[in-house]
């Protein structure tokens, strides 16, 4: 007699399959949430550091106008900062910039409280300085003449958003009134 050799395929068995599907409906969702997790955080981490290059360049645009003779500011030229002593908290210098970056115009208080109407506004910048007088200033400085301003930098994004809606970064710095 002749042995027959037979190859058999063999299939998945049901438990298998349900299995596999399991193992497949579980993971996929946890890697479409680490990927929409990691795009949150990448948006977030360009519009922190876009933040930070806004307020420094904002800084600049205040030194060049406390410059003396007063400097070239992409500022509105009816804006008057005056030295040292700008805004309040409360009531700041409002700016207006797109997501790159560029300065787009001046806001107002409101837009602070319901957000921007402009449809190119990323970014709202509110600006407002105080006189700063450290204790161990020598010679102290007399009364209404301080030598130094304290500059406070909010930049909030994104701008269309209400008030708690939005990131905020602050910045503060201390400049002098310079003479160019």
């Amino acid at each position: 007699m002749k042995s027959r050799r037979t190859n058999q395929i063999r299939g998945m068995t049901l438990m298998e399959t349900v299995i596999a599907i399991g193992v497949i409906g579980f993971s996929v969702p946890l890697i479409l949430a680490g990927t929409n997790a990691s795009l949150s955080d990448r948006s977030n981490a360009e519009a922190d550091t876009r933040s930070a290059w806004i307020a420094k360049d904002l800084e600049q645009q205040v030194n060049a106008l406390w410059a003396s003779p007063r400097q070239n500011s992409y500022l509105p030229a009816s804006l008057t900062l005056d030295f040292p002593v700008n805004g309040t908290e409360s009531a700041p210098w409002v700016f207006i910039y797109n997501k790159q970056g560029t300065f787009l115009g001046q806001g107002s208080i409101g837009n602070l409280a319901t957000g921007a109407t402009s449809q190119d506004a990323y970014y709202l910048v509110s600006l407002h300085t105080t006189a700063y007088t450290p204790a161990n200033l020598l010679p102290p400085p007399t009364a209404g003449n301080s030598r130094l301003s304290r500059v406070f930098i909010k930049v909030e994004y994104p701008a269309k958003a209400r008030l708690g809606r939005r990131q905020a970064n602050l910045f503060s710095s201390i400049k002098t009134q310079q003479n160019l």
